[in-house]
């Protein structure tokens, strides 16, 4: 009985023994598992990866389609073989859509976690308290939905920072055109004091010039502002033809327009791709129908990737989910060309690397580590839909 006892004893230890290894080496023995997701048998060293999606808060629609087009692209990654010849696993953490969320998930991702890359954050843009973080520990991070020009609005480092999401001075020409084709001339500009929106109501005025436009009033609010009445008498006094709007919230957003129909501001209103938002329409419809907002247009694999996406999550996947996608798919070019998980090598890599991608037909970076191209169709809220207006 004593020896049965000690062999038991004995197994535990070894495996207590093996488990240390495996977390401090990221090489998993056949028949263990590992706390990320994806992890089998078949392979015997895992690469994991962090994703930094803000699942809960006011992002929390980005975040989710985001953890679910990752989790879709490293399930593709792993039946193709891998990393050369490893696992790849995706480890999520919530930002809770706000700078101290991505703080803890950060520090969660890189110092316990142990990460090769992350991910993230949802909205880098606006929440971009992490990449000093993952940045110090030569840790390079890929955002799904993060608009490098807010970085340089607010004066931050781009190193081991990249976003595959579209460069946002492209999408305020494909808007502003698609407003000067109207023969609207006198534009009037709200938006809040987040990097974000701060940055977008920026580019829409010192683009508008070069698109025939005359800008007639700027607003700025306070970020977490929601009684616009004040600033929409101001706007009336202006009489602009049409409103650009940029806010951080979605319901803010929709909260503008609401407001600024029931006080009858008679203008066109125009808006950026975050308003094509599942959950806001549910709410908010009355209140977004007839804004026009520009869409990304999608590579020629873009249907195919929707399709996957709702047959594998029952949903039709919102506006950033192709791009954290993408993202995966060009960290891991990265890395099999690299041969290492080191950020600066993977820096390197990615300056270099051209890829098909679902979100743009080739996955490309610029020096200033944003993605490279970007089409735009104007589309609409039309009898509680979204519909395209110009292709």
């Amino acid at each position: 009985m004593k020896k049965y006892t000690w062999s038991i004893v004995w197994i535990a230890l070894l495996f207590i023994l093996v488990i240390t290894v495996a977390a401090q080496t990221g090489k998993l023995p056949l028949g263990l598992s590992s706390a990320a997701r994806g992890v089998d048998a078949s392979f015997r060293t895992v690469i994991k990866i962090g994703g930094a999606f803000g699942q809960s808060g006011i992002c929390a629609e980005f975040g989710e389609g985001e953890f679910r087009g990752a989790t879709l692209a490293v399930e593709e990654v792993n039946a193709s073989g891998g990393v050369n010849g490893k696992k790849l696993a995706l480890v999520a953490e919530d930002t809770l859509c706000e700078n101290k969320g991505v703080v803890n998930a950060t520090r969660k991702l890189v110092s316990i976690e142990n990460v090769s890359a992350i991910i993230g954050p949802t909205w880098g843009d606006t929440f971009q308290s992490g990449y000093p973080i993952s940045r110090a520990e030569n840790i390079l991070s890929i955002g799904p939905s993060s608009a490098l020009e807010s970085l340089d609005f607010t004066g931050a480092s781009k190193d081991l920072v990249f976003s595959v999401w579209f460069p946002q001075n492209r999408e305020i020409d494909a808007l502003q055109r698609h407003i000067a084709a109207q023969n609207l001339k006198t534009i009037s500009i709200i938006h809040d004091q987040d990097p974000f929106g701060a940055m977008m109501g920026a580019l829409f005025n010192d683009q508008a010039r070069q698109n025939g436009l005359s800008i007639v009033g700027k607003e700025e609010v306070k970020t977490e502002l929601t009684d616009f009445r004040t600033f929409i008498a101001r706007i009336k006094a202006q009489k602009p033809e049409a409103v650009f709007a940029s806010f951080v919230s979605p319901d803010h957003k929709a909260i503008f327009f609401k407001q600024a129909k029931e006080l009858g501001l008679k203008a066109r209103f125009f808006a950026s791709a975050d308003t094509e938002n599942p959950a806001l329409l549910e709410s908010f419809a009355a209140a977004l129908e007839g804004v026009n907002y520009t869409f990304p247009r999608g590579a020629k694999d873009s249907e195919e990737f929707a399709r996957k996406y709702e047959e594998r999550f029952g949903v039709k996947p919102p506006v950033s989910s192709s791009h954290a996608f993408d993202a995966v798919k060009v960290l891991v070019a990265a890395m099999k060309k690299a041969g290492t998980t080191e950020g600066d090598k993977l820096q390197d890599a990615l300056l270099s690397i051209e890829i098909p991608g679902v979100t743009y037909d080739v996955l490309k970076f610029s020096k200033g580590h944003q993605i490279s191209g970007g089409e735009f169709v104007v589309k609409t809220v039309r009898n509680g839909e979204f519909a395209t207006v110009e292709k």
